[in-house]
């Protein structure tokens, strides 16, 4: 028998709601009227394993590690080695809220490349989201 795994869809989600939801146990948060692709997404990284914060809760909680960053010292830069210059550059954009279609913009680039530089990163780092990689590169533990 496998544990059961609680995934809130709220029709007016917010991050408060979504905070309180994932400190009672929840794996994931999304909208309740979110499209059937959406859905398949959050069913498929929650049987994975993973947790499902979408991308707007997501984009705040990168904000919020940046701003907590800034506030800091700066980081050591230790977290780069082993990773290529573009590899740095994709995860400082990403560690930042930046979305894959403004990473590849920015850096002249497919969508496709910037997803599989993110997935040889979160390899090499031995993080498996964007958001372990901001704390990483922000120096958060």
């Amino acid at each position: 028998m496998s544990a059961s795994r609680l995934v809130l869809a709220s029709s007016r989600p917010d991050r408060t709601e979504a905070m309180r939801a994932f400190e009672a146990g929840c794996v994931g948060y999304c909208h309740a009227f979110a499209d059937r692709e959406t859905l398949q997404q959050v069913q498929e990284v929650v049987a994975a394993g993973n947790v499902w914060v979408g991308r707007e809760l997501m984009q705040q909680l990168l904000a919020a590690a940046s701003h907590a960053a800034a506030r800091r010292p700066a980081a050591d830069a230790g977290w780069s080695a082993g990773l290529t210059e573009r590899e740095r550059e994709v995860s400082e954009l990403a560690a930042n809220g930046v979305s894959n279609r403004d990473i590849a913009l920015r850096c002249r680039i497919t969508e496709r490349t910037v997803k599989a530089h993110l997935a040889a990163v979160f390899h090499k780092l031995n993080v498996t989201d964007r958001l372990q990689l901001a704390l990483r590169v922000h120096g958060i533990s």
